[in-house]
């Protein structure tokens, strides 16, 4: 994730949520993989109005590995489609709940029109770059890592 000491570039409320991701991811995943946490990025989003968060079948073709995802809020109509590596699609909820989820296969967040109500706060740790990698991981199906 970022260098959290660079001061000059953040403000304090930022660099602490940050520093706070930071040990959320490490007790997500505490093998040898993660390496430098600074390799990851997280990105924080908020949602309450569908046409502010449409996102539709697409990959990430930027990552290197797995990512992990949740999500937060008072909500209901949101699922995450994705597609396996056998080619079959999986749904499923990150509500309150950490997957990891390979976004070099093909995703998107399915929103039901007719369900969706409340507030969505989304957290996706991913990573573009890692300084001890050769190639790119594996891809891997979608897993619960646990719910909070």
């Amino acid at each position: 994730m970022m260098d959290v000491y660079d001061k000059k570039k953040h403000e304090p409320w930022e660099l602490e949520l940050y520093e706070k991701a930071s040990e959320i991811l490490k007790l997500l995943d505490d093998s040898e993989y993660m390496g430098n946490d600074r390799d990851w990025a997280v990105q924080f989003s908020k949602f309450s109005d569908i046409s502010e968060h449409a996102v539709d079948w697409h990959i990430d073709r930027r990552d290197v590995s797995y990512s992990y995802t949740i999500s937060l809020g008072e909500y209901d109509g949101v699922l995450w489609n994705c597609k396996k590596i056998d080619g079959t699609i999986v749904s499923f909820s990150d509500k309150r709940t950490f997957v990891k989820v390979d976004t070099r296969l093909l995703h998107r967040f399915e929103i039901d029109e007719s369900t969706f109500f409340g507030e969505v706060y989304h957290v996706i740790f991913f990573k573009n770059y890692d300084r001890r990698q050769t190639k790119e991981d594996d891809l891997c199906d979608p897993k619960i890592i646990c719910k909070v």
